[in-house]
């Protein structure tokens, strides 16, 4: 009999190691899997980088042909990262670094600013407000019932006494309990909409979706608010400030070719 009961507790062993063994394989095949995809992406985006950065520096250089250095400090790439559904940011795009729709430039020597594609006089900005359409999930409730064992097992001992054994199931039944209810924290997820107000009857309004990137949405309103009055500057004001942009950009240009 004992023999039988060692084989049967062999087997059941032999059968949990096998069964976490397929566990870890089948984890190490997701990673492995995981790894390939991420490497096929990256592969991917090497490749079209390699047509995409020299065309978005042409396109760039086009710009600055026309309207001048930039702001440096006044401009920004916009949704460089790709969200989640919730607006979080998943992880850093490459592409989008690299892509004249998604930035906003200031050029003060002519005084334009490029939107997302489209350049406008900075006097045509009215305005620029920022909405949160904010979700908030609610936490959780759970209750949990806990029963006072120190208590209960003094009752179920008076309950003996006065009673004999049904007294004990008695005195025990009549145990004191205490639920706790736990209250989960509300999850809020931001969902920022930059909103620039134009003086363009073909593009009066721009919307600029951010997800829950407050720190972006701030810095689009500030550019926008700057761009506002710089119209407003005298012209010598305006060439001494667009002598510094022109160092300040060289030297950042030259810093990052190092």
């Amino acid at each position: 009999m004992e023999i039988v009961i060692l084989g049967i507790r062999n087997v059941f062993i032999i059968f949990i190691i096998l069964f976490v063994l397929a566990i870890v394989a089948d984890s190490n095949n997701k990673n492995k899997n995981r790894l390939e995809e991420i490497k096929k992406v990256k592969t991917k985006q090497e490749i079209e980088l390699q047509t995409k950065i020299p065309a978005y520096n042409k396109s760039l250089k086009n710009l600055i042909d026309k309207y001048g250095y930039p702001i440096i400090g006044q401009s920004i790439k916009i949704n460089i990262h790709d969200f989640d559904k919730t607006g979080y940011p998943i992880h850093y795009n490459e592409l989008n670094k690299y892509d004249l729709n998604k930035e906003i430039i200031s050029f003060r020597k002519t005084k334009r600013i490029w939107i997302c594609g489209n350049d406008f006089p900075m006097k045509d900005i009215l305005s620029s407000t920022c909405i949160d359409n904010k979700e908030i999930i609610k936490g959780g409730i759970t209750l949990t019932t806990k029963t006072n064992k120190g208590n209960m097992a003094k009752r179920a001992i008076v309950g003996g006494v006065l009673l004999g054994g049904v007294g004990s199931i008695i005195g025990g039944a009549t145990a004191s309990k205490k639920t706790v209810v736990n209250q989960e924290s509300d999850i809020t997820n931001h969902h920022y909409t930059v909103i620039i107000n134009t003086n363009s009857s073909s593009q009066p309004i721009i919307q600029i979706n951010l997800g829950n990137d407050a720190f972006t949405a701030k810095q689009i309103g500030w550019i926008m608010n700057m761009a506002s009055k710089i119209p407003k500057l005298s012209d010598s004001a305006n060439n001494m400030f667009y002598e510094s942009d022109i160092k300040r950009y060289l030297s950042e240009k030259s810093d990052k070719i190092k």
